[in-house]
C-alpha cells in the first residue's frame, strides 16, 4: 500500500540515486519474473559488483533516500496502472457466464456487500455425577424377565 506524503518532505525518484543504483532499479521494475528479481540477481544479470551496490544503498539511506520504498512504490503503481486490464478480463469471464467472476467483477467494484450473520446455539447437557445404580435394586427394570414371558 502506498505510503502517504509527509508534509514538506520530497517524493523520491529514480534520479536521486546513482546511475548504478538506477539500473538496478529499472532492471527490477521491468523484469516480468515472478517474484521480482533481488538486488543480487540484477548485479549478477547486469555485471555489477554487489558489494559497492550495497555500499551505495548505505550512503543513500544515511543521506535519507530509501531506495527500497522507491521500489515498493514504483512497483505498486505499476501494479495499479494494470488494474484496468483486470477488471476488463474479469468482466468479459463474468459475461460469458462464470459466476464466480461476475461475483469478482462485483466485489471489485464495490457493488456487492455480503454480511455474514452468526448465529450460535447453545445446547446444555447437564450430568450429574452419582453412584450407578444397581440391576437388582428394581429402579431400573429387568427386561430379561419380560422377555421370557
Amino acid at each position: 500500500m502506498k505510503q502517504p506524503d509527509v508534509v514538506g518532505q520530497k517524493q523520491l525518484s529514480l534520479s536521486d540515486f546513482p546511475r548504478k543504483l538506477r539500473q538496478v532499479a529499472v532492471y527490477i521494475l521491468e523484469s516480468e519474473a515472478h517474484p521480482r528479481p533481488s538486488i543480487a540477481k540484477a548485479c549478477a544479470d547486469l555485471d555489477l559488483n554487489y558489494a559497492t551496490i550495497k555500499r551505495y544503498l548505505w550512503l543513500c539511506r544515511k543521506k535519507g533516500k530509501d531506495f527500497y520504498s522507491l521500489l515498493n512504490s514504483e512497483a505498486y503503481q505499476s501494479y495499479k496502472d494494470q488494474l484496468y486490464r483486470l477488471d476488463a478480463a474479469v468482466l468479459d469471464k463474468g459475461i460469458e457466464g462464470s459466476a464466480k467472476h461476475a461475483e469478482l467483477f462485483y466485489k471489485r467494484a464495490g457493488l456487492l456487500n455480503e454480511t455474514v450473520k452468526h448465529t450460535h446455539e447453545h445446547k446444555h447437557i447437564h450430568l450429574h455425577h452419582c453412584a450407578p445404580i444397581p440391576v437388582d435394586s428394581g429402579v431400573i427394570p429387568d427386561v430379561t424377565d419380560s422377555q421370557e414371558e
